[in-house]
């Protein structure tokens, strides 16, 4: 905006032009010269690549190359910031400068300042009792008072000293020196500190240290203390070493108090593990140049010594899952040949030793896409999996699986009907070791026949549209084949007689909005190992508009004559309000049933200010599992969140399984644009299963 008025101002007012240097043009209404020096009045305007004045009377000083500028002076510098002052000298030679009473606005941050006395040399600023902030300059929400400091707009970065920090005209924090940048560009320095208070660990404190020297790695450190408990250091290096890959990697180590280790009787003093994360979207064929071929690499790998070192971590929530999995997948595939080679490792958190916990190390598949084999309407694939189940103490297998579908496609009535019937081969070999005399090898060989029927229709009824899609599918085993052991830690690709039906429909209004949808599966059985009907698996979802929708899913066991799952659930979002309202109950056969409500809300009240609110409550037992209450501000200068949260959650340490009763304030403060902090504070008491009153 400011450029464009320069350059109107340009072509209306200015009558006289005169270059003052090399660099500098000079506009104005009236100009004349004295010697060595020119002097301009009305509206004058100087501008270069770099700098920008406006004033209502100028004088230039060629030998001294010093400009002084009255009356309503604005300075733009570097196209970034922008100055106010009354009156000033500008040498335009060393590009230094001098006055009082100065106003500056960034407009990259939009932080302003408003400082008594300032000098410039090259691009730094050197300021004396100022005032700053990001706020409206009318009365700001907050601002930082300071005595003496550098604004270095080359680095765009500020250092003051004996700042002091207020909230409208009221003074809360003294520092006797403070710096921060004002771009959005990463630099090395801390991090906002975190500091909460947990009941059984007093105060929790961390402070992180965040390091980017280069564009394509950064590293955060992040050293803690729990005043009851211990200290530990944590951190995470990520990294990006090409346009198709990047990754991570997180280790830690916490060391526990002697009075805290004995008295809740863990299991180590020090807790250590890490954490590697990796993504190669083009690991070798990256280097190839037929685009045919493709390739990936994904690792998200996790060692540790016990769960706490998870929980120790202020990044992560608290384990509810004693198994920590760690993958390793690289997949190669073209037009019509894929390869995957993967791996999996298990650690059980409860076990002193996962001598005996089943790896699969490796596992490896081959898939031959559909493909015609020369004669019309005939199609082949296949399908080979290697999976070598190892451990060091107990059984281990090598399955072989080898599947292999030939199909015969036929359109029927006009392409109305689709017809299919498929020969499926299947075969499985698996060799034991490490196992007793009992432990013969294993070989499965079976064959199925598959028939399928299937119907893609579309019609215009008024004022909407219909799409069904509808599919039958008959399974006929033909041929089986058994021998040796079988483990029951091995799958096998076992098939029964059966047919499913299934059924999608989806209604629309004539602009394509797709207001209703139903989807229903129906499996029957003809096998004495199984019920005649399977689940019966109905969903339907209906939109009063693309902001609001109602949804239910439903099983239904016909063995048991029951509902085995349903979900129920409400959404309605727009500009102002959200709400989420969901029900879920399932009846288990063998275990205790689950029944419980969530609910969240979230209310704009206006361009500012949000409310927002969480529920989470078990019908079965009687008692709210989670509930959480707060609000949020934010503006363009600052903003904070509050939140009041209480839950029950099953969590696992390394003394073994807790739920824990946990209570918790969280309150976050952020100034733009130097960060902000937040405060935690839980408290934390084991909780009872057999009374759960006082939780009702």
């Amino acid at each position: 905006m400011l450029r464009f008025l320069l350059v109107l101002l340009f072509l209306l007012t200015f009558v006289h032009a005169q270059a003052l240097t090399k660099e500098y043009e000079l506009l104005a209404k009236n100009i004349h010269t004295e010697k060595e020096t020119i002097i301009a009045e009305g509206d004058v305007v100087i501008y270069s690549k770099e700098y920008s004045f406006r004033a209502d009377k100028t004088r230039y000083h060629r030998d001294s190359g010093n400009l002084d500028l009255w009356g309503n002076v604005d300075i733009f510098l570097r196209q970034k910031l922008l100055i106010k002052i009354d009156q000033t000298t500008f040498n335009l030679k060393t590009k230094t400068f001098k006055g009082d009473n100065l106003f500056a606005y960034d407009l990259d941050s939009h932080m302003w300042f408003n400082t008594a006395s300032t000098d410039h040399n090259a691009s730094k600023y050197n300021l004396k009792d100022t005032i700053i902030s990001s706020c409206e300059r009318s009365n700001p929400d907050w601002k930082i008072k300071f005595s003496t400091g550098i604004y270095d707009s080359k680095k765009e970065y500020v250092s003051i000293y004996n700042p002091t920090f207020y909230a409208g005209n009221i003074p809360l924090l003294y520092l006797p020196w403070f710096a921060f940048s004002v771009n959005n560009k990463r630099k090395s320095g801390f991090l906002k500190p975190i500091i909460g208070f947990e009941s059984s660990e007093n105060l929790f404190f961390v402070q992180p240290y965040y390091i980017a020297n280069e564009d394509n790695w950064d590293l955060e450190i992040d050293p803690q203390i729990r005043l009851n408990r211990g200290v530990g250091l944590y951190s995470t290096l990520r990294f990006v070493d090409s346009d198709h890959s990047f990754g991570a990697i997180n280790t830690g180590l916490f060391k526990e108090n002697k009075a805290y280790f004995e008295a809740n009787n863990l299991e180590n003093r020090s807790h250590f593990g890490m954490e590697v994360t990796y993504q190669n979207s083009a690991l070798l064929t990256s280097a190839l140049k037929n685009h045919r071929y493709h390739d990936g690499l994904m690792i998200d790998a996790t060692y540790l010594n016990d769960i706490d070192y998870h929980n120790l971590d202020h990044k992560k929530d608290w384990a509810e899952s004693k198994l920590v999995t760690s993958r390793a997948n690289y997949v190669f595939y073209r037009d019509e040949d894929f390869l995957g080679i993967y791996g999996k490792y298990f650690i059980d958190t409860e076990k002193t030793s996962n001598a005996d916990t089943l790896q699969t190390l490796p596992s490896i598949q081959y898939h031959r896409f559909l493909k015609a084999i020369g004669i019309p309407n005939i199609l082949y694939a296949m399908d080979y999996k290697y999976k070598n189940n190892y451990r060091s103490v107990g059984l281990n297998a090598r399955q072989h699986e080898i599947a292999i579908p030939i199909t015969f496609n036929k359109s029927l009535f006009g392409d109305y009907l689709h017809f299919a019937i498929s020969e499926n081969f299947y075969y499985s070999r698996v060799h034991y070791s490490e196992g007793n005399v009992t432990t013969v090898n294993a070989d499965y060989f079976s064959n199925y026949h598959k028939l399928s029927l299937n119907s893609d229709l579309t019609r215009e009824g008024g004022d909407y549209i219909h799409n069904m899609q509808a599919d039958m599918s008959m399974i006929l085993p033909s041929f089986e084949h058994k021998s040796g052991y079988f483990a029951d830690f091995l799958p096998f690709n076992l098939e029964t007689k059966s047919l499913a039906v299934k059924v999608n429909q989806y209604f629309y209004t004539l602009d394509g909005f797709d207001f209703f949808i139903h989807r229903f599966r129906q499996v029957f059985y003809d096998d004495a190992a199984f019920y005649k009907y399977g689940d019966l698996e109905n969903q339907m979802i209906y939109k009063f508009s693309p902001d609001f929708y109602i949804y239910n899913t439903l099983f239904f066991s016909h063995k048991y004559d029951r509902i085995k799952k349903l979900q129920t659930g409400l959404h309605y979002h727009n500009k102002q309000y959200a709400l989420n309202l969901n029900h879920t109950y399932e009846n288990k056969v063998d275990d205790k049933n689950t029944n419980f409500i969530t609910a969240d809300f979230n209310s704009k009240i206006d361009a500012n200010y949000d409310i927002f609110a969480s529920f989470d409550y078990d019908i079965e037992d009687n008692f709210a599992k989670e509930w959480s209450l707060g609000w949020s501000m934010k503006k363009r200068c600052w903003d904070y969140r509050f939140r009041y949260k209480e839950s029950i959650t099953p969590s696992l340490t390394s003394a073994g399984t807790e739920s824990l009763v946990k209570r918790g304030v969280l309150l976050f403060v952020r100034f733009s644009p130097f960060g902000g902090m937040s405060y935690k504070y839980n408290q934390e008491s084991t909780l009872d299963l057999n009374n759960l009153e006082g939780l009702k």
